[in-house]
């Protein structure tokens, strides 16, 4: 929360009601408390009952629904939006010609549907995909294929994607104004 504008809201999903006490006791302690909306709910109930337009989206969730989540929250997004996949690489499972677990074909489709939707700009960073929500955007790339800025058509953004810890890239990602 703390790269968040004054007005900025984290909204953060758990159905783990045993463990639940835990990120709610850190959220209550935490100087941002009232920008930190923290429920105990299915994400897929929650994407499909919202019309909460969302700025930056981070899922790490069970595998089996990524695509289902990759779907639901796409018509949540806007222009300039990051959508975020935790293990996409999925240990190099993905590799696999006939994968042997749900999780690994479900990670495989998202990893395909993302790569041949328009709507996105992707890469993979550390087993993490960063879909950028594109309308009209220039991208500036050095001799290593390295997005160096990204011009969006009412602001300009500079990402140095290879010189930022991932801590450091969801800071500077989450301070944007989109």
């Amino acid at each position: 929360a703390e790269g968040l504008s004054k007005e900025g809201k984290i909204t953060t999903l758990d159905v783990n009601e045993d463990l639940a006490y835990l990120p709610q006791k850190y959220f209550n302690e935490s100087e941002y408390s009232a920008q930190i909306d923290f429920r105990i709910q299915d994400a897929k109930v929650f994407l499909k009952e919202t019309n909460e337009i969302f700025d930056l989206v981070f899922i790490d969730a069970d595998k089996e629904n990524y695509v289902e989540y990759f779907k639901l929250i796409k018509a949540r997004l806007k222009s300039g939006s990051v959508v975020m996949f935790d293990n996409v690489l999925w240990y190099g499972k993905i590799l696999e010609e006939n994968p042997k677990t749900k999780a690994t074909q479900n990670i495989k489709e998202l990893n395909d549907l993302v790569a041949q939707d328009e709507d996105f700009e992707n890469l993979i960073l550390d087993n993490l995909i960063l879909d950028y929500r594109t309308e009209k955007i220039h991208y500036k790339y050095d001799e290593k294929n390295r997005i160096l800025e990204k011009k969006l058509k009412e602001d300009e953004l500079f990402l140095e994607i290879t010189s930022y810890s991932f801590k450091q890239l969801i800071t500077k990602v989450m301070r944007l104004s989109f």
